[in-house]
């Protein structure tokens, strides 16, 4: 900074002040995919407290920042947005919170939030959650064995070393997803946030690899999750709505597609706003290419019926 200002430098103390409140209150400016494209200090926005129950969420327009209500919200001072992830353990969220922002977080899902389920196995006799902590099935009462409950700790601790940290050197390590999935799937339930994370990087190695029925069926599983643990409308949430959807398309499953695009405009249209380019644009042009494909399946319906009508005129 000294070789780029000169002698109009502040002192130290006043350089560390001015970077303290940076670091601490700039935003993430995401793209229409919700990938980080860089940072910004927004004063006006820097005011909003974070809660990990958020009624309110912040979206960009090129550099732009809109907030943006997702409940209905009094006052503007009861305003709360997430500043971290809202799938992580409670001990994660408490921990970046306070390394990155240095404040406690005491807001009611830290305090009263039940976790069992993000540590769960699937029951062996109705398939409902079995949190590990208790061993025993949520629904049904049923009692499982210990030695799943040591199968389930020895895959958390293979996946963590293997393709979380990468202990191995494997060069490609979501090369693993799928020998991890084949081993976890029966075994880990849907709402263990290992499997989640499991599945996040098996969805990406598989649409990389143009595998569009096994990507739709590891982005259904992650929707359940999502759908489970977010609020009602969040932007994930959204945006993986419109991805099953586009899957579905490329599948030729229509009607899906359309519960797809139809649950995902609901949400990103509270999320975004309704003359948001993510609304007027790309769900605008998933909404046309479902029309199309409507068309194009009409009209091989209207053709194949013609023949069978000239295969049965002419014998």
């Amino acid at each position: 900074m000294e070789d780029y200002i000169g002698n109009d430098l502040p002192p130290k103390t006043e350089v560390l002040d001015i970077f303290g409140r940076v670091v601490t209150n700039t935003f993430n400016i995401m793209n229409d995919d919700y990938q980080n494209i860089g940072v910004g200090l927004y004063l006006e926005a820097s005011i909003i407290d974070h809660s990990c129950i958020p009624n309110a969420n912040v979206v960009f327009s090129g550099c732009q920042l809109h907030l943006r209500a997702i409940e209905n919200i009094q006052t503007f001072s009861d305003v709360r947005i997430s500043y971290t992830n809202l799938l992580d353990f409670t001990d994660v969220r408490k921990s970046t919170l306070r390394k990155q922002y240095y404040f406690d977080c005491d807001c009611k899902k830290c305090l009263e939030d039940d976790e069992k389920a993000k540590k769960a196995i699937r029951c062996s006799s109705c398939q409902n959650c079995v949190p590990i902590s208790t061993m025993i099935c949520v629904k049904c009462g049923a009692k499982e064995e210990p030695a799943r409950k040591e199968k389930y700790l020895q895959l958390c601790q293979e996946f963590e070393d293997l393709v979380i940290k990468n202990k191995g050197g494997h060069p490609e390590p979501d090369d693993q997803a799928g020998e991890f999935f084949t081993e976890m799937q029966p075994i880990f339930h849907p709402d263990d946030k290992m499997y989640l994370d499991l599945l996040e990087i098996l969805y990406e190695q598989l649409l990389s690899k143009e595998d569009y029925r096994g990507t739709l069926e590891a982005n259904l599983q992650i929707l359940q999750h999502y759908h489970r643990h977010y609020p009602p409308f969040d932007i994930n949430t959204g945006l993986m709505e419109m991805k099953a959807a586009k899957l579905c398309l490329l599948l030729d499953n229509l009607d899906e597609a359309k519960k797809h695009i139809l649950r995902g405009k609901d949400i990103l249209e509270v999320t975004h706003g309704k003359s948001h380019q993510l609304i007027t644009k790309r769900v605008r042009r998933l909404e046309e290419d479902l029309e199309k494909g409507k068309e194009e399946k009409h009209f091989t319906s209207r053709l194949l019926l013609n023949q069978k009508g000239k295969l049965s005129k002419y014998g």
